[in-house]
C-alpha cells in the first residue's frame, strides 16, 4: 500500500508522530493506535493529484479547519469531494466555516463526510448542515454568557 499526501499534509504528520503527540494520541483513544501505525510514511504527491480506477483526485489545500493543514479531494469526473473531518455527517461540526464555503464552491453531488452516526447517508447536504451548525453555534457563542449555558 502507498499513503500519498500534499508536501504540508507530508510535514503535519511528521509533527504528529513525535513521541509527544503520541503521549497524546494515546491518552484520547486508550492505546488502540497500534504502534506499526506510526510508522506509515506518506509519500508527497506530484502536481497534488492522483488517479484510482480510472477517476483523477486532485487535492485542495484549505489550511486549517479541524486540524492543520487540512485538505480534502475532488474528483471531478464523480463531481464528488471527499471532505473528511471538514463535513461532518450528522454529528458535531466545528468552527470552519470558510472551508465548509470553499467545498460547496466545487458544488459536488456527492460528499463523502466523516464521521458518521449510525446508518447517516452522505450527500451534498452534509456541507449546508455543517454550516448551519457552524452558524448557529458561532451565533451563541455571542448570545450567551457562559461555556456552561452554551452546553446544556
Amino acid at each position: 500500500m502507498e499513503v500519498v499526501a500534499t508536501q504540508d499534509s507530508v510535514n503535519h504528520m511528521a509533527t504528529q508522530l513525535a513521541r509527544e503527540y503520541r503521549a497524546l494520541w494515546d491518552g484520547l483513544f486508550s492505546r488502540q493506535i497500534d504502534t506499526d501505525s506510526f510508522q506509515i510514511g506518506a509519500k508527497k504527491l506530484k502536481d497534488n493529484r492522483f488517479s484510482l480506477e480510472g477517476h483523477t483526485l486532485e487535492t485542495a489545500e484549505v489550511g486549517h479547519s479541524d486540524t492543520d493543514e487540512t485538505t480534502f479531494l475532488h474528483v471531478a469526473s464523480l463531481n464528488m469531494v471527499v471532505a473528511g473531518d471538514i463535513v461532518y455527517n450528522d454529528s458535531r461540526g466545528g468552527a470552519w466555516l470558510v472551508t465548509l464555503i470553499l467545498l460547496e464552491s466545487y458544488n459536488p453531488a456527492i460528499v463523502v463526510a466523516s464521521p458518521h452516526s449510525p446508518g447517516a447517508m452522505d450527500g451534498a447536504f452534509s456541507i449546508g448542515a455543517s454550516k448551519e451548525y457552524t452558524s448557529t453555534f458561532s451565533q451563541l457563542v455571542q448570545e450567551l454568557t457562559s461555556a456552561k449555558e452554551l452546553y446544556d
